[in-house]
C-alpha cells in the first residue's frame, strides 16, 4: 500500500505542476493580472503556497482554500479534503517489509491472504504460499521434522505443523473426523512410521530408516541406513579409515586399524597401527634396520637384509645364494662370475620370401645363434653356437657361449642375439657370421636384469618391432648359471 500511495503522490505532483499553470486562471484579477494570494475566497481546493490545487491527493489534501496537507502512510485523502484512515489492502499474496503486496510464491517472500511474507529456510521451498520442506515427509515444527500424525502436530509434505481444534483428529496427517492414527512413538518405539502410518521395524532398511516412532527416511543414492540414520556408504567415503561391523567409518587406530575402507581389525598387545596395518612396537617402531620377529637387525647381512623406510621397519629378507645383501636389499653379487648357457629356440619355417630356407631338398633352416656382449667400443666379446640342422625347434644342447663373465658386466652390457641359417660357409674363419654367406634370420637386443640371475630358464622373443631385420619372429631360450 505504501508503494501505491507514493506512486500516486508522484503523479499528483505532476498534476499540480500542470494545474498550477492552468489553474491560475481562477486567481487572475482584472486585465489578466494574477491575484496576490490563494485563499477561501478564490480557491475551491487547497492552497499550496500561492497556487490553488483543485484535485487533491494524499500529498496535497484539503478543500475550501485551506492549506494543502500531506497524509500519513496509513491515511488517504477523502473527497471532503480530509486525511482519514486508509481502508484495508486486498492482497492475495503476502505483504513485504515495505508494505507492498508481493506474489508470495518465492522462497525469499512466501505467504498468502495478505499475511506478512516469510523467508523459507535452505531445506524448504515455497508452495502455494507455504514453506514446505524438500526432505521432510511429515510436517515441520520450527526446523524439526515431525511425523505429522499427532493431533497437536498434524501435517504432511513438509508444511508447518498445525494443531487440530474443535474436536478434530489428525487423520492421514490432516485435521478432520474423530479417528486417530495408530503409529507413534509409544507403539513404534523400535521402528519408524511410514507415510501410511504403519510401523516399520526395525527401521534399518534404506527404504525405511528410523527409530523411536519417527518418520521413516528413505536413503538416497549410495547412502545406507546406519544406526537408524541415513549415512553415506562407508565403502565409498572412508578412504583414510576403516569400516566397522555396523558400517560406520572409523579412524585408523590400534582398536580399529585399517585404511581404504577395509574391515577394521583390532591390533594385539604390544602392536601399533601404522599405515593401516598392525605392527609389533618392540621392533618395527624403533628398529632402523629390519625385524626378525621381535629382534632388530642391522639389515646388511645375507640372512637378515632390509632397512626401515617410513614409520615402521620391515621384516628381514633372507638372501639365497647367489644373491647377497647389498645396500640393504637382496641382489646378485656384482663381482660373481656367470656362464651364459644357450638352450633351445623356435625359428620360422620359411624365409621372408615365404620360401624354404635351403631349397627343394632341405625344407627347414640349419639355425645357429651368434651372441655379442658389447662393453662399449672398441671392447666387445662375441661367440656362436653350433647349428641344429633342418628344424624349426633347434636344440643347442646347453652350449656355453660365454664363460666366467662378471654379473656387473652382464648387467651393464648391451647384449645382442643374432640368428642365422647355416649354408655351409665355415664361419669360424669369419670376423662375424654376417660377413659369411649364411642367411641372416634376424637380430634383437637382450637386456639382463637382476631377476635373471636365479638359474632359471629365460626366454627372449625377437619380433619385427624388436627389431628383426627381415621381418620374422623367433625365440631363444637361455639361462645364466654361476661359473663353477
Amino acid at each position: 500500500m505504501g508503494f501505491v500511495r507514493k506512486l500516486a503522490a508522484s503523479l499528483a505532483t505532476a498534476v499540480v505542476l500542470s494545474i498550477g499553470v492552468l489553474g491560475t486562471a481562477g486567481l487572475l484579477g482584472a486585465c489578466g493580472q494574477p491575484a496576490a494570494t490563494c485563499g477561501k475566497d478564490n480557491c475551491a481546493g487547497c492552497c499550496k503556497n500561492t497556487t490553488c490545487v483543485l484535485n487533491t491527493t494524499d500529498t496535497n489534501c484539503g478543500k475550501g482554500g485551506d492549506a494543502c496537507a500531506t497524509c500519513a502512510d496509513t491515511e488517504t485523502c477523502s473527497d471532503d479534503g480530509a486525511c482519514i484512515d486508509a481502508p484495508p489492502v486486498s492482497c492475495a499474496g503476502c505483504i513485504d517489509a515495505d508494505g507492498d503486496c508481493a506474489a508470495g510464491t518465492s522462497s525469499a517472500g512466501c505467504g498468502t491472504d495478505g499475511e506478512a511474507c516469510v523467508a523459507c529456510d535452505s531445506k524448504s521451498t515455497c508452495k502455494s504460499g507455504r514453506c514446505e520442506s524438500s526432505t521432510c515427509t511429515g510436517c515441520l515444527d520450527g526446523t524439526t521434522c515431525e511425523i505429522g500424525n499427532l493431533n497437536t502436530k498434524c501435517g504432511v509434505g513438509g508444511i508447518a505443523c498445525v494443531a487440530c481444534t474443535g474436536g478434530q483428529a489428525c487423520i492421514d496427517r490432516k485435521c478432520g473426523g474423530t479417528t486417530t492414527v495408530t503409529c507413534n512413538s509409544t507403539n513404534c518405539a523400535d521402528g519408524c512410521c511410514d507415510i501410511n502410518d504403519t510401523c516399520q521395524r526395525p527401521g534399518t532398511s534404506t527404504t525405511a530408516c528410523g527409530i523411536g516412532g519417527a518418520a521413516c527416511e528413505k536413503c538416497g543414492g549410495s547412502a545406507t541406513c546406519v544406526n537408524h540414520k541415513c549415512a553415506a556408504s562407508c565403502a565409498s567415503t572412508c578412504i583414510t579409515g576403516c569400516c566397522d561391523l555396523s558400517g560406520a567409518c572409523k579412524t585408523s587406530v590400534a582398536a580399529t586399524c585399517g585404511v581404504g575402507a577395509i574391515a577394521c581389525v583390532a591390533c594385539g598387545a604390544g602392536e601399533i597401527c601404522s599405515e593401516g596395518k598392525c605392527l609389533n612396537t618392540s621392533c618395527s617402531a624403533t628398529c632402523p634396520g629390519c625385524c626378525e620377529g621381535n629382534t632388530c637387525k642391522t639389515g646388511d647381512e645375507n640372512g637378515f637384509c632390509g632397512i626401515k623406510s617410513g614409520a615402521a621397519a620391515p621384516a628381514c629378507s633372507h638372501c639365497v645364494s647367489p644373491q647377497v645383501c647389498a645396500a640393504h636389499a637382496c641382489g646378485v653379487d656384482l663381482a660373481s662370475t656367470w656362464d651364459l648357457v644357450l638352450l633351445t629356440g623356435d625359428v620360422p619355417a620359411e624365409n621372408s620370401a615365404h620360401a624354404n630356407w635351403d631349397g627343394v631338398l632341405f625344407t627347414y633352416p640349419d639355425a645357429y645363434l651368434f651372441a655379442e656382449l658389447d662393453f662399449g667400443l672398441p671392447t666387445y666379446q662375441f661367440a656362436y653356437s653350433p647349428s641344429d640342422d633342418n628344424t624349426v625347434s633347434p636344440d643347442w644342447g646347453n652350449e656355453v657361449v660365454f664363460s666366467k663373465v662378471t654379473a656387473a658386466k652382464l648387467l651393464g652390457t648391451h647384449n645382442y642375439f643374432e640368428l642365422f641359417d647355416d649354408d655351409g660357409t665355415d664361419i669360424k674363419d669369419m670376423t662375424t657370421p654376417s660377413s659369411s654367406g649364411d642367411e641372416r634370420m634376424g637380430w634383437c637386443k637382450v637386456t639382463m636384469t637382476q631377476a635373471m640371475f636365479n638359474g632359471g630358464v629365460q626366454e627372449k622373443v625377437c619380433s619385427p618391432s624388436n627389431p628383426s631385420s627381415v621381418g620374422l619372429t623367433w625365440k631363444v631360450r637361455f639361462k645364466l648359471v654361476p661359473h663353477p
